[in-house]
């Protein structure tokens, strides 16, 4: 499903460059750099866009996203436990 009109909160798996998301649908993906491009507020006020680039590090690729002159957003969930408590690498 390409489409953001509903709330279906995607995993690493289902997702692919290309596909419109809201920014919510990817809470429950961690560790990963998602760039979204063309993004923009929708009437919500929440971040929609299309996935330009999933990958564990970003690269020339996602670099090159940046200098399109498109408007991008940056996404990367840190890992959170069940009560919301975040963990940081030391």
């Amino acid at each position: 499903m390409d489409s953001t009109s509903g709330n279906k909160k995607y995993t690493i798996d289902e997702l692919h460059t290309g596909m419109k998301v809201k920014e919510s649908q990817l809470d429950n993906i961690f560790k990963k750099h998602i760039i979204l491009i063309n993004s923009y507020l929708n009437s919500n006020g929440e971040i929609e866009g299309i996935i330009g680039f999933i990958g564990n590090q970003l690269n020339e690729e996602s670099d090159r996203l940046n200098q399109k002159g498109v408007i991008v957003t940056h996404i990367y969930n840190e890992e959170v436990d069940k009560e919301g408590e975040v963990y940081y690498d030391e």
